[in-house]
Order: structure tokens, then sequence, then C-alpha cells
């Protein structure tokens, strides 16, 4: 990101803010941007911060670099230059293939909404897992290693 300054998010919220469905404390919004090689049409989820929380978008960044150093596979991400952006690019959705390759968050396999989000337990996310993935063995590993890497 060229010109990586609060404005610039502002910006980006007003061009794509009909397209936000993006729930969460932390300021974001999704922006469309054509890859200059595949000239693919790609989606993003461009996160902030705010006084509330600062160094948000840097703290996800090198968590999810520790969560991959682990070996979790994570999205594409990228850090703006200034460090108050994060890039991720959207995973949940192949536009070439018509399909649903994943969820962003375990609550919409619940059925649950925001309100909802943080309640249920480690326990109950495992047993959806297992009970809706077709490579239970990765899946659950997966999953295990990204709990201990947050805890």
């Amino acid at each position: 990101m060229e010109n990586d300054t609060e404005d610039t998010f502002l910006k980006v919220l007003q061009t794509f803010l009909d397209k936000n469905a993006i729930s969460g404390v932390q300021p974001k919004t999704l922006a469309l941007a054509k890859d200059k090689k595949t000239l693919v049409l790609k989606e993003y989820i461009v996160k902030t911060w705010g006084e509330e929380y600062p160094y948000l978008a840097q703290n996800e960044y090198h968590s999810m670099k520790a969560v991959q150093k682990a070996g979790v596979t994570i999205p594409h991400i990228q850090l703006s230059k200034n460090g108050k952006f994060l890039l991720v690019e959207k995973f949940d959705y192949q536009k070439d293939r018509d399909e649903y390759i994943g969820f962003e968050e375990v609550l919409v396999l619940f059925g649950k909404n925001r309100d909802k989000k943080y309640s249920g337990s480690y326990e109950q996310i495992a047993k959806l897992i297992y009970a809706v993935t077709t490579n239970k063995r990765h899946s659950m590993e997966q999953f295990y290693k990204t709990v201990v890497m947050k805890s």
C-alpha cells in the first residue's frame, strides 16, 4: 500500500461501504484490487486500528505470521508500509471455481450472530470441525496448533 494513511482508509471505506458485512471491534472494510500480473480481481479485507487499540493491525500481522511458522495455513496477508493497515486476501470463496472453500469465523457454522461470538468452548469447536471436515486428522492438527499459538 503506497498511500497508507487514515485518509486513504476512509476513502476505501466510503468506496466499498455497500459491500461491508464484516463484524467485529476492529475497523475494517472490504476492497477489490486487480492483480497486475494476472488481471484477476481479488477481494481483500483491509484492517486498521484506532486510539483504543493501538498497533492492532501490526499485532494481528505478526500473530498470524507466528501461527504460519507453526504450520497452520493462513490467508495471504500484507502489512502496509507505515504498519497501520493489514490487508488480508479473502479466502472463503474462489470465483474461478464458483465455490466456497472455507469460512471466516466458526460462529457461522454454529449459526450464531456476533452477539454470541465469544460464547462456547474450544471443545465445542473441535467437535464441530471434526463433524464437518473431510480430512479430520489434518483439520484437528491445524485447530490444535491454532489454539496453542493463541494461548
